[in-house]
């Protein structure tokens, strides 16, 4: 079976490929976190069409859905032995574009709009964050994780600082499994063994993946990460 499941704020999608069987079915639903969902309805159509026997469980019971992971709170995470400025700045992927980072007490206008975006949500805690216009997000949001390791939890989310229609209230959207990853900065002395530089991060989406590429290339972190951003 190859299957993808996907969406975009507001929207659940799941698509099946069963090549022995040469059948495929796409699941799209007009509503979020619907993951459970859609697997319900592919395995029932499948089933169906290929005359299988149906589960113990009753069909028409809807399947429990797990609890939504809390966003990251950045507030929980020990502090990185840099200062989150040393992490600020541009970056820039072949595949994902650019992107600038900031941190809460940034005073450039780019990242002061960046900011009361977030502070519409409430307080600003230390982390990193950055505006990121795309189809599935707005903007993204950095949360350190441990100390002495450059790693931060990433989130990808849409934000909606002026609410949406009628209701001005300012709110996020997020989907989970498909909205977070793992972002590691590779840190190392600067020019001439000067301060500390930040070379680039490397991003971890499918830790399958990254780990099958680290077996088959022997290669470091930005050799397996899903992406590379290079500071500029």
């Amino acid at each position: 079976m190859i299957t993808h499941s996907g969406g975009i704020p507001g929207f659940t999608t799941f698509t099946t490929f069963s090549p022995s069987s040469n059948l495929g079915l796409v699941v799209l639903i007009n509503a979020d976190e619907q993951a459970a969902h859609a697997r319900a309805i592919l395995k029932r159509a499948f089933d169906d069409v290929l005359g299988r026997a149906p589960p113990a469980q009753a069909l028409d019971e809807t399947p429990a859905e797990e609890p939504p992971t809390p966003l990251a709170d950045a507030s929980a995470g020990d502090p990185s032995s840099l200062d989150l400025s040393a992490y600020a700045g541009t970056y820039t992927s072949p595949g994902y574009g650019t992107l600038t980072l900031c941190t809460p007490t940034d005073p450039s206008p780019s990242c002061a709009s960046v900011l009361a975006d977030f502070a519409a949500l409430g307080p600003v805690a230390p982390g990193l964050y950055g505006a990121y216009p795309r189809v599935f997000a707005t903007h993204v949001r950095l949360t350190p994780l441990a100390c002495d390791s450059h790693t931060f939890a990433l989130t990808l989310t849409a934000l909606f600082p002026h609410g949406y229609g009628a209701d001005t209230s300012a709110f996020e959207l997020w989907e989970t499994g498909e909205s977070e990853a793992r972002v590691e900065f590779a840190v190392g002395p600067g020019p001439e063994g000067g301060q500390v530089a930040v070379a680039g991060f490397a991003l971890f989406i499918d830790d399958e993946a990254v780990e099958a590429r680290r077996r088959r290339t022997g290669g470091g972190e930005r050799e397996a990460a899903d992406a590379w951003f290079a500071k500029m």
